[in-house]
């Protein structure tokens, strides 16, 4: 297996366990991560533990990023699905820097297309690519501050 098909799986599971989590919040992301390595039997992954750890130390802010792009969409009218490709694309775009931008703009639509329908994927790609521009722009300003 190739280095980017093992991250497109690793970023699949990290989805699928975000997504669990939108269901069931009584439990940690780190109990969902342990019963998941081990109902599926997952080998250990930092990115993945990267991403859901961040996830839940992030969790109001990218919500708040989330919501603030979302058109007047209320949380409730989003799916599951579309919200948990969300909070893992915005995680990965303000804090793995490792991974482009347009990266996760991609992988989070390919994630739509598997697990969702058309019209969420559309949403969702509009949401994000909002969201990318202004990531970019913070970003670039601040870059261009730093060489003052």
């Amino acid at each position: 297996m190739s280095r980017l098909e093992e991250r497109r799986l690793e970023r699949e599971n990290a989805f699928l366990m975000i997504f669990e989590w939108e269901f069931d919040s009584s439990r940690t992301i780190e109990e969902i991560y342990e019963s998941a390595k081990e109902a599926r039997e997952l080998a250990d992954s930092a990115y993945v533990e990267d991403v859901l750890h961040g996830i839940a130390a992030h969790r109001e802010e990218l919500d708040a990023l989330i919501a603030a792009h979302s058109n007047g969409w209320k949380r409730n009218r989003i799916s599951h699905v579309a919200a948990s490709v969300m909070l893992l694309a915005c995680y990965e775009m303000l804090y793995r820097d490792d991974i482009p931008v347009r990266v996760s703009l991609n992988e989070a639509v390919e994630l739509m297309k598997k697990f969702d329908e058309d019209k969420a994927r559309v949403f969702v790609n509009g949401v994000l690519n909002t969201i990318a521009q202004k990531i970019e722009e913070e970003k670039k300003a601040a870059s261009q501050g730093g060489e003052e």
